[in-house]
């Protein structure tokens, strides 16, 4: 299992393009190495008509190191699906804050995986 942070934007396509100013997306990912969890995760976001704009935080993870019940839901719901996005969104107007901002805004810790 690897946990991907994906910080990325509307595209200009997307519905939510002029609403929300990005998002940080925990990619939850089965995957056979680092490399193709990471291009899983950017093709899924960009699927779902979202442009990743940078990979903020890429581990193998296990389920003991899910520290909250949140981070373990969405670990084992990842075994199953092979797969889960959680999605933590931040208004435009926030958009052009410092990252350590955003990261306040949106609950999740700096340099951490908790969720």
């Amino acid at each position: 299992m690897f946990l991907i942070r994906l910080h990325a934007s509307p595209s200009r396509e997307s519905p939510d393009h002029g609403r929300i100013g990005g998002a940080y997306i925990n990619c939850w990912i089965v995957a056979g190495s680092l490399e193709e969890a990471t291009e899983r995760a950017r093709h899924d976001v960009q699927s779902f008509g979202w442009r990743p704009d940078s990979v903020e935080h890429a581990v193998q993870i296990t389920r003991p190191e899910c520290v909250s019940d949140r981070a373990r839901e969405m670990y084992d719901q990842a075994m199953i699906d092979q797969e889960v996005f959680d999605c933590h969104t931040y208004p435009i107007e926030r958009f052009h804050r410092t990252r350590s901002a955003v990261r306040r805004v949106v609950g999740i810790a700096p340099g951490g995986c908790a969720v």
